[in-house]
């Protein structure tokens, strides 16, 4: 993680040093920090949503045990699998 921040620090001062511009002189207007602001909540708020949903993650064996479970609550012990096989399709030019 250090590594990368030691990368963007050094694009960002030569990104400023082509442009001649010094950290001294450069200030954000007010409109400029309200934009960086908004950008970094939107920013904020997509993580939130992508690790809440990441934690809610659910796969088809989670699907099963629920089905199973709610059959046993039902006093149905038995789920019926697929009966059909999943169909493979095969690209006719790789024969």
């Amino acid at each position: 993680m250090k590594g990368q921040q030691d990368l963007i620090n050094i694009f960002v001062d030569k990104v400023l040093e082509k442009h001649n511009v010094k950290p001294e002189t450069a200030e954000l207007k007010d409109d400029e920090k309200k934009r960086v602001r908004d950008i970094i909540e939107n920013i904020q708020e997509d993580v939130s949503r992508f690790l809440e949903n990441y934690e809610k993650q659910t796969t088809e064996h989670d699907v099963q045990e629920e089905q199973t479970a709610e059959a046993s609550e039902q006093g149905d012990a038995t789920i019926q699998k697929p009966t059909t096989k999943p169909k493979i399709f095969y690209n006719k030019d790789e024969n």
